[in-house]
């Protein structure tokens, strides 16, 4: 299992853009994927290089910046 995180679509776009955290375990590169918006939690789905592999899908974290004082 995998962990990604769901770019919430543009005004009028219907599809979520999920973005892995880590690269794929078969190949080697980050790939993406496209989902229907509102998105589940959990997720299959097959990379272009054949690998298939479950996706724990989360929210973009918050930069944190320091405060200046």
């Amino acid at each position: 299992m995998l962990s990604a995180t769901v770019y919430t679509p543009a005004y009028g776009m219907v599809f979520a853009l999920i973005v892995t955290d880590d690269a794929c375990p078969a190949c080697g590169f980050w790939h993406s994927h496209r989902l229907k918006w509102p998105a589940p939690v959990l997720v299959t789905r097959k990379a272009r290089c054949g690998q298939r592999y479950e996706l724990a899908l989360h929210p973009p974290r918050a930069i944190k910046r320091k405060r200046v004082a």
